[in-house]
């Protein structure tokens, strides 16, 4: 006979995959409010984890339990990453919520004017450099922008390695 209830590292872990985007809202808004999307996704991350690690420490379980419920929150770890990154930078959505939010059809150069809340293309590319350089992919050197000899450069090969392998490089 099948016993569909799970064990503790299971429950524990399908209980906080419900907690996760619970969290980011918490952590969206009012007293506890991150305001980077970044940080407050790993601080939501980092709490869900926390909490399981000390959940499993309470109790005693069976080494296979623990690592499926690891594998669980893992998976609805990554899930929520790609779910999180669309809505918070994703660029195609970013420029589809903009062309919603006009009642007419409006040119190209309109459209960028709204994505950009008004500014320029080249703010929106400003921003985009800020990131790399933040990041340690990108540094300016004067008036031009070069890529980091180690992290830029290994980040941009392992792209590359995986566009080919996944056929995204034509």
């Amino acid at each position: 006979m099948i016993n569909f209830v799970p064990t503790w590292p299971v429950a524990i872990s399908l209980l906080l995959i419900s907690f996760l985007p619970l969290l980011l809202v918490i952590l969206s808004h009012g007293p506890w409010k991150v305001i980077q999307p970044g940080k407050r996704f790993f601080v939501a991350v980092l709490t869900t984890w926390v909490i399981w690690a000390v959940a499993i420490t309470l109790g005693s379980a069976p080494v296979i339990d623990v690592v499926t419920g690891a594998l669980l929150l893992a998976a609805a770890t990554l899930a929520m990453f790609t779910f999180w990154t669309l809505i918070a930078w994703g660029f195609t959505i970013s420029m589809l919520l903009a062309l919603s939010r006009t009642s007419q059809p409006i040119s190209l150069e309109e459209w960028i004017m709204a994505y950009t809340n008004g500014k320029p293309l080249a703010a929106f590319s400003k921003d985009r450099i800020s990131l790399l350089v933040k990041l340690g992919l990108a540094n300016h050197e004067g008036n031009e922008l070069v890529i980091t000899s180690y992290w830029g450069r290994r980040v941009a090969c392992l792209t590359n390695l995986f566009r080919v392998l996944f056929g995204v490089l034509k």
